[in-house]
């Protein structure tokens, strides 16, 4: 394996068929935000109920945990290109949607489309991060997935910058631009198929029950997968960054990007000072990972009891780098270890766990937000992430003591041709 890794200017400079996908991501993403600020506003506004807001987050998430078996499936079988392009020229007529909603009573159409939109979105994931490995050589990968990370974050802050109907239209152009991008692409996001013997018989569930025995044969992959779920556990600071910036330290709107533009540039440095060094050693990136769950908890902790803005800002960034580490080594643990073939499944199970843990967090923050003070419930966020830490870390303890033999290796524990039990 290369011994080195390259910086975020020297890959975008050198690679400038990641860089047309990064850059499709980078408005795209933006679009999102615009999209996502827009609909909660909406929803608000039109029914004046905290509960029809929440129910907009679980029309935004649940999709994608209950496509998870077919989405990585469909990524794996078929020309990840066409299904990102497909996803993305969908998801732009159905941004459409959202100015048809008018009145209370076409609420409905909300709810529809943002289930639509999540819906194409599980397997626009899977495919991006089961395809970047093919783009980028093995030292530019943890830069490929630090940058990849780093821009839901990055345009976090200008989220609320437009209004309701012009961010409806923007976020359905930011797909077109999205697609456009991927289609001047000419690497091959994908390794050729290979035909394995009874696989052409197999279902779609059965292929995706060969991930999970995948999944329980390497553990190492099970415990990668694992860290954006509990990544996912600590969704809900989002909502707080906007409760905290208006009701604790009372800078209103202006604060809301502030502590959003922290965040995204704490996900941007952490995988950044990282990277050299854990270069392209499992072993060190697991233990960075158990200390970056325990600073990231301890991180919101700190927030949780800053007594000034500018002191809160700073919690938030030393927070979101330890997250940012998680975020990408993860990434990349899973694709230096999983075959190509299968890299898809693998990546949707690790996007649907990580989203429907997202939607929990916050749904049971905005909830918890109704009854207790914006410093407890962030320092209630904060122990949860430290208990899940002492968990994963245990769970990674235990398994190479069992199974000794399975964390061994430190590149691909299979070859391409792994196709799981014969039972299966």
């Amino acid at each position: 394996m290369p011994q080195r890794n390259v910086g975020y200017w020297q890959l975008l400079r050198h690679n400038p068929e990641f860089t047309r996908l990064w850059i499709g991501q980078l408005v795209s993403n933006l679009g999102d935000w615009f999209n996502t600020v827009a609909v909660l506003a909406l929803v608000y506004d039109l029914t004046q109920s905290g509960l029809s807001t929440g129910l907009i987050i679980i029309a935004s998430t649940l999709p994608a945990f209950l496509l998870t078996p077919y989405a990585g499936v469909v990524v794996d079988r078929f020309d990840r290109r066409k299904i990102m392009m497909t996803a993305d020229v969908t998801r732009g007529v159905l941004a459409l949607g959202m100015l048809l909603v008018r009145t209370s009573n076409e609420i409905w159409l909300l709810y529809l489309f943002s289930a639509l939109l999540v819906a194409f979105a599980s397997f626009f994931g899977p495919a991006l991060n089961a395809a970047i490995p093919n783009l980028v050589s093995g030292d530019e990968l943890i830069s490929a997935n630090a940058l990849s990370s780093a821009t839901w974050g990055l345009m976090l802050a200008v989220g609320a910058a437009v209004g309701r109907d012009a961010a409806f239209v923007v976020n359905s152009l930011s797909f077109f631009f999205s697609a456009a991008m991927i289609f001047s692409i000419r690497k091959s996001f994908g390794q050729p198929a290979v035909v394995v013997h009874g696989a052409v018989q197999r279902s779609a569930w059965q292929e995706f029950r060969s991930s999970l025995a995948f999944m329980r044969a390497y553990p190492q992959v099970l415990a990668s997968v694992l860290v954006k779920t509990g990544i996912g556990f600590a969704g809900g600071i989002l909502l707080l960054l906007t409760v905290f910036s208006q009701a604790v330290f009372r800078i209103g709107a202006a604060g809301v990007g502030w502590l959003y533009s922290a965040r995204g540039l704490g996900v941007l440095l952490g995988p950044y000072l990282i990277r050299p060094y854990v270069g392209h050693d499992l072993t060190k990136m697991r233990r960075v990972i158990l200390v970056a769950f325990f600073l990231a908890g301890l991180g919101y902790l700190a927030f949780s009891g800053a007594t000034t803005f500018a002191l809160g800002a700073l919690f938030v960034m030393l927070a979101h780098m330890c997250t940012g580490i998680l975020w990408t080594l993860s990434s990349t643990m899973l694709q230096v270890l999983t075959p190509d073939r299968m890299r898809g499944r693998i990546f949707a199970i690790d996007f649907g766990t990580n989203t429907v843990t997202t939607a929990l967090s916050t749904f049971l923050v905005g909830l918890l937000l109704e009854r207790w003070d914006p410093r407890i419930v962030a320092a209630a966020m904060a122990v949860v992430f430290i208990t899940y830490a002492f968990l994963w870390g245990g769970l990674v303890l235990v398994s190479q003591r069992q199974h000794p033999q399975a964390w061994a290796t430190t590149q691909s524990p299979t070859t391409p041709e792994w196709s799981g039990p014969a039972s299966d």
